[in-house]
């Protein structure tokens, strides 16, 4: 029996050197697909965390020098914008947190939620730069990870849902907010 005991073993070993040998090559291509992905991801984070800097540059040449603090502080358009725009960096660290995760090849369901929250948010603000950033995210992502967007909602408990996606959702909110107070002066001041 000890001898049969072995060969199976020995069996089994070479299947699974197959089987292994197999996942590398498919993980090889993957993680491949994730570099590239992590790049776009890494030139979100970026561009995300430099939008309050690049609206301050704007508004410097729109006034062309002129005193921004004054400006600031009679137009609440501009002071709503500006709040817009340091919000964006907390959807920065968000992209950085879901890359974070999908280099760790953890459940994309996770990373496809929280993406999916923030473009909502951008959505709701007509961020047309970032929604296309986010959307071209999403696609890259769909096909590093070869799941469908739909396994991000099945199975979900709402505990898993805000879990997961907690920290998108205060981005939402602000975003939300930052609506909120644009229409109340667009509509009602």
């Amino acid at each position: 029996y000890v001898g049969i005991n072995v060969l199976a073993n020995s069996g089994s070993y070479i299947l699974n050197y197959f089987y292994l040998k197999r996942n590398k090559k498919i993980s090889a291509a993957m993680r491949n697909k994730m570099n590239k992905v992590n790049n776009i991801m890494l030139f979100g984070v970026v561009v995300c965390c430099a939008s309050p800097f690049l609206y301050f540059a704007y508004l410097y040449m729109k006034l062309q020098g002129g005193d921004i603090y004054g400006y600031i502080q009679t137009d609440a358009y501009t002071l709503i914008n500006m709040i817009a725009a340091f919000i964006n960096p907390f959807a920065g660290l968000m992209i950085d947190n879901m890359r974070k995760k999908a280099n760790e090849f953890q459940n994309p369901s996770v990373v496809y939620r929280n993406l999916f929250i923030l473009l909502i948010g951008e959505i709701c603000m007509l961020n047309t730069f970032y929604i296309f950033l986010l959307v071209f995210i999403l696609y890259k992502l769909h096909d590093a990870y070869n799941e469908p967007f739909n396994c991000a909602w099945k199975s979900l408990s709402f505990k898993k849902f805000v879990e997961g996606t907690s920290g998108s959702f205060v981005v939402l909110v602000g975003y939300l907010f930052v609506d909120v107070l644009l229409a109340r002066i667009m509509f009602f001041a």
